[in-house]
């Protein structure tokens, strides 16, 4: 599979993917750090040979971005990104509520 492939799949992914319920999202998101964590040892071999940066590096690479991907998963559920607000009428407001 090409790089071309995989991003235009992506992109066909994605809208799908954000009109998900935000529970959904979040159980994905952690679903890919586990598997990145799984793989780490598999995909540490490879990012050494084609970066030449080290295990210790690419090991604090991978539990970041994991450890990332969960957060974000907590953020979803929380909701408090999305700013929401109930604004209620004020009758003593002095233009009326």
């Amino acid at each position: 599979m090409d790089i071309e492939h995989v991003a235009k799949r992506a992109a066909q992914a994605a809208r799908p993917f954000a009109d998900t319920e935000p529970r959904a999202r979040a159980a994905a998101l952690v679903a890919v750090a586990d598997a990145l964590d799984a793989a780490s040892d598999e995909l540490i071999v490879i990012a050494m040979q084609e970066t030449g940066l080290t295990r210790p590096r690419l090991e604090g690479e991978v539990r970041r971005t994991s450890n990332q991907l969960r957060l974000f998963a907590e953020v979803i559920i929380d909701g408090a990104y999305l700013d929401a607000r109930i604004d209620e009428a004020d009758p003593g407001y002095v233009i009326g509520p």
